[in-house]
């Protein structure tokens, strides 16, 4: 990756990881037309990705967004990330992929997260959590009694 994608990556994901961040150059670093989606949103443009991480910021404390694996292709990039936060006095650390595209300018036009909503949110609600722990124990057991295990 060139240096010049270092930075704009890197102040891109300052966006998500700072409550504070600074978005005047916000417009330089994101495109008009931009679609960010996720396994509970989709949002489009700055003013609605601006209202959803604040929105994040008050709903998780000390969100932290960490880079461990970046892609690029031409004006795509693939980034594997280490999520770290706090929800309801309970520690949140999960791993997901971005899918990011740019536009012929190098502004960010479209992202999308992959990241397991089953495992790492649902699985702590009350009632649904119970339901799914049940569930993936059942079809893990299944499955070992039909290999014969």
């Amino acid at each position: 990756m060139s240096p010049p994608r270092d930075q704009q990556l890197q102040h891109y994901l300052t966006l998500f990881n700072s409550p504070t961040a600074d978005w005047s150059a916000a417009e330089q670093l994101i495109a008009p037309d931009y679609l960010f989606s996720d396994p509970f949103h989709q949002l489009q443009g700055l003013t609605e990705l601006r209202r959803y991480l604040a929105y994040m910021h008050r709903q998780f404390d000390q969100v932290r967004f960490t880079p461990e694996v970046v892609a690029w292709q031409e004006h795509h990039c693939l980034l594997r990330w280490r999520c770290e936060a706090s929800w309801q006095r309970k520690q949140l650390d999960f791993r997901g992929v971005s899918e990011l595209e740019c536009d012929p300018h190098g502004r960010f036009r479209r992202h999308t997260d992959y990241w397991d909503a089953a495992e790492h949110f649902y699985a702590e609600l009350p009632i649904l959590g119970r339901v799914l722990r049940w569930t993936k124990g059942r079809v893990q057991r299944d499955f070992v009694h039909a290999e014969g295990r």
